[in-house]
C-alpha cells in the first residue's frame, strides 16, 4: 500500500489567499455599490417624492442654472445631477427589478462559492502536519477574515422588490395556464 503525503506549498498558498482577498475588496465594493443601487431603485419605483415627481435641488445650491433646461449638463447643479418625473422612471420598473433579483441572486452564488473555496483551504490546513501552530492560527485569521467579506447581506430593499418580482411572476404563470 502507498501512502501519499502532500507538502504546503506556502507560496501557492499565500498567491491563493492573496488573489482571494483582492477578490474580497471587489466583492465588498460591489456589494456595498448594489445596496446603494437597491435603495435608489426601491425609492424610484415606490413613488419616493410625495407630488409624484423627484424634484431638483433648491435654486440656490448651483451654479444659476440655465432657462433652456438642458439635461445634458445637469441644468447647472454641481454634481451632474438630474431629476425626472416618477412615471418616466416607473417604465424601467420590470427590467430594474429583473436586472436586481439577477444580481442579488449572482452575488448571493458568488458568496457561497468563495465560501465554500475558503472553507476547503480551512480543511487542507489541518491536514498539514509541517504547519506549526502559529503559522496555522495566521492563515486561519486570513482565511476567518475573507469568510466574512465574502458574506453576502442582502439589502433591506431586496425583501420588497422580491416580493413584487414573485407576485408578478406568479400571476404570469396563473395567465399563462389559462391561456
Amino acid at each position: 500500500m502507498a501512502v501519499s503525503v502532500f507538502r504546503l506549498d506556502r507560496d501557492k498558498f499565500d498567491q491563493r489567499l492573496g488573489q482571494l482577498e483582492s477578490a474580497g475588496q471587489k466583492f465588498d465594493s460591489a456589494q456595498h455599490q448594489f445596496a446603494v443601487a437597491a435603495q435608489a431603485i426601491a425609492g424610484a419605483t415606490t413613488g419616493a417624492g410625495s407630488s409624484g415627481r423627484l424634484s431638483p435641488p433648491p435654486s440656490g445650491s448651483g451654479s444659476s442654472g440655465s432657462s433652456s433646461g438642458s439635461s445634458s449638463s445637469g441644468s447647472g447643479w454641481s454634481g451632474g445631477e438630474h431629476w425626472s418625473g416618477i412615471g418616466e422612471l416607473d417604465q424601467f420598473h420590470s427590467p430594474l427589478h429583473s436586472s436586481v433579483i439577477v444580481l442579488d441572486g449572482k452575488l448571493s452564488s458568488i458568496s457561497r462559492n468563495q465560501k465554500a473555496a475558503i472553507e476547503r483551504m480551512r480543511q487542507a490546513l489541518h491536514s498539514f502536519l509541517e504547519l506549526n501552530e502559529s503559522e496555522k492560527s495566521a492563515y486561519l485569521g486570513r482565511l476567518q477574515a475573507l469568510d466574512t467579506k465574502f458574506t453576502y447581506r442582502r439589502p433591506e430593499e431586496m425583501a420588497d422588490i422580491i416580493k413584487s418580482y414573485n407576485q408578478a411572476r406568479s400571476a404570469f404563470e396563473a395567465l399563462s395556464k389559462i391561456v
